[in-house]
C-alpha cells in the first residue's frame, strides 16, 4: 500500500487535523524542566510512557516488551538448534546458528536502557494517545490532556509512519473498507 499517495495524504491530513491539536513543545519542556523542583507541577519525567528503549547490535530498537518477546523467540530458535545438534553433533551449521543466537540473546538481554529523544510535543485527542501508546510512542497524560512526544521533526505529521499505520489499522485509507472521502 502506498501510504503517501496524494489521496492517502489527503485522508491522513484530515485524520491529523481531527486528532492533533497544537504544538506544545515549549510548554511541555518547561514543565518537565521545573518538575523536579516544583512538587505541584502537573507532570514530570516520571509520567512519561514509552520513553525507554533497547537497541541490539544490529541497531534494531525494542521497547521492554518487544525486547522480552524477541529474546524468547531467539531462545526457542536456539533450543530447536540444540535439539538438532543432539541428533547431528558434527553439523557445523547448527552449531554456528546456535552460537549466533546465544550471542544475540546476551547482547539484547544486557543492552542498556536508553532514553528516546523527543523533538516536538503535540497535544492530541485521548483516542489518538491510546493508539500511539500501542505503537510505543512517548505519551504524557495530564488529567484530560494527552501529549505526544514526537521523536521526528522536519516533516508533516501526516507523513509519520505511525500515523500511516494507525490509519491503515482503521482501514480509512484509499481502497480500504472504511475509506474516508
Amino acid at each position: 500500500m502506498d501510504y503517501n499517495s496524494s489521496k492517502n495524504q489527503e485522508i491522513k491530513g484530515q485524520f491529523v487535523q481531527k486528532h492533533v491539536y497544537a504544538c506544545m513543545t515549549s510548554i511541555v519542556e518547561y514543565v518537565l524542566s521545573k518538575a523536579d523542583e516544583d512538587p505541584d507541577a502537573p507532570f514530570s519525567n516520571h509520567d512519561l510512557v514509552n520513553n525507554l528503549y533497547f537497541e541490539d547490535a544490529q541497531g534494531n530498537i525494542y521497547s521492554r516488551d518487544q525486547r522480552d518477546e524477541q529474546i524468547e523467540k531467539w531462545r526457542q530458535e536456539h533450543d530447536a538448534f540444540v535439539e538438532l545438534l543432539e541428533e547431528d553433533e558434527q553439523n557445523a551449521s547448527y552449531l554456528e546458528q546456535s552460537e549466533k543466537l546465544e550471542e544475540q540473546i546476551d547482547d539484547l538481554r544486557y543492552a542498556s536502557e536508553q532514553y528516546a529523544e523527543v523533538y516536538e510535543w503535540w497535544i492530541c485527542s485521548s483516542w489518538l494517545s491510546r493508539r500511539l501508546q500501542e505503537y510505543d510512542q512517548i505519551i504524557i497524560i495530564d488529567g484530560n490532556n494527552a501529549y505526544w512526544g514526537r521523536c521526528t521533526t522536519g516533516q508533516a505529521i501526516l507523513l509519520d509512519l505511525v500515523i500511516s499505520r494507525i490509519c491503515a489499522d482503521m482501514e480509512i485509507l484509499e481502497g480500504q473498507v472504511n475509506m474516508w472521502k
